[in-house]
């Protein structure tokens, strides 16, 4: 009786054993939380050794078409600018793009592939400039051994290069599209249509203007400006100041009003002015205010200027209001600013 009692008790405690080692595998399996979600493909996962990467910004935009007349209704604002773009030849390569100036209708100007189509491992350097006919494009592109004066043929689809060499190019085009006028070691003259390259006397300054429907120049210097006749006859000097900041500075398309920005050492807070004159009377500013405006561009009205510091800023010259047009921050930084399709908005 005592060995069946106690087989009996041996076989019910296995089965409860049993029994107890199933139940908890339920239980675990209940508990076990669900498996981590899956990192979307656009995120990245950063680490000690390896930052983290988000996907790179783009911003919406459509391509400029020359000749469309809902994008040219109005005057527009060129610049470059760099997308965070990782299948560029080089990650800060620079786009070139224009917008209406209120910062809307974001274009771009010429696919990278033409733009770079002399070096592709090149990048802008110095501002691009319009033909007043909006068709062509003067260009100066790095390509580290060489530095080439482009031009581009917006509506054909071309680009040529115009000679070599050094120097802020400061171009400068005709009122009629036809001539492209800029330095390169020397300075130079190009006929677009004979496609004729010609050297012109030298004008030393620190940016130039035609004026006068292209019968003189405007030359800025550290002091004001000199006026010089075509042929390179000078006419007369107008000084402003002293300590002019060179190659920042801007004329408005009639030539009656001037931009620039000038060092003052006596003041230690703030050293610095952008200063706005009339031609006129140029010891009495419409604008003056304790702010970097680099690449000056006056609406044709001239109501308003322009400035690209990283974002681009408009200054109402009337109310002395400043407001922001466009931003990229922190996705890079907006520069080479210049006013287009501005000629025939004029008055």
């Amino acid at each position: 009786m005592i060995n069946a009692a106690h087989k009996t008790s041996a076989t019910v405690l296995a089965i409860s054993i049993l029994l107890l080692a199933t139940l908890p595998c339920c239980h675990a399996q209940d508990k076990t939380p669900p498996p981590p979600k899956k990192t979307p493909a656009a995120a990245a996962i950063a680490t000690p050794d390896q930052p983290a990467q988000e996907k790179p910004f783009m911003p919406a935009y459509k391509e400029e078409v020359y000749g469309d007349p809902e994008t040219f209704s109005t005057p527009r604002l060129q610049f470059t600018w760099s997308p965070p773009k990782k299948d560029q030849p080089r990650w800060n390569q620079k786009w070139i793009w224009s917008v209406r100036l209120d910062g809307s209708d974001l274009r771009r100007v010429i696919d990278p592939k033409l733009l770079y189509s002399k070096a592709k491992d090149a990048n802008v350097l110095h501002p691009p400039v319009r033909s007043p006919n909006n068709r062509y494009l003067a260009a100066a592109i790095d390509a580290g051994d060489v530095y080439y004066r482009m031009l581009y043929d917006l509506k054909e689809k071309t680009a040529t290069v115009m000679t070599t060499g050094g120097f802020e190019p400061q171009f400068l085009w005709t009122k009629d599209s036809k001539k492209v006028i800029f330095y390169a070691d020397k300075h130079w003259e190009y006929d677009v249509q004979k496609k004729k390259l010609s050297q012109r006397p030298m004008i030393y300054g620190s940016g130039t203007y035609l004026i006068d429907n292209d019968k003189r120049f405007l030359s800025m210097s550290r002091t004001g400006y000199d006026i010089y006749e075509y042929d390179r006859t000078w006419v007369k000097e107008v000084v402003l100041g002293t300590n002019l900041i060179d190659n920042n500075h801007g004329l408005s398309l009639d030539g009656k009003y001037l931009a620039y920005y000038m060092y003052d050492e006596s003041q230690e807070e703030q050293p610095g002015y952008t200063v706005v004159i009339n031609r006129k009377k140029p010891s009495i500013p419409i604008l003056k205010v304790s702010s970097f405006c680099r690449n000056p561009s006056f609406t044709p009205d001239t109501k308003n200027l322009y400035c690209c510091t990283g974002k681009i800023f408009k200054y109402e010259l009337n109310s002395k209001t400043k407001s922001e047009i466009l931003s990229f921050y922190p996705n890079g930084v907006i520069s080479y600013l210049t006013l287009i399709n501005g000629q025939s908005h004029g008055k």
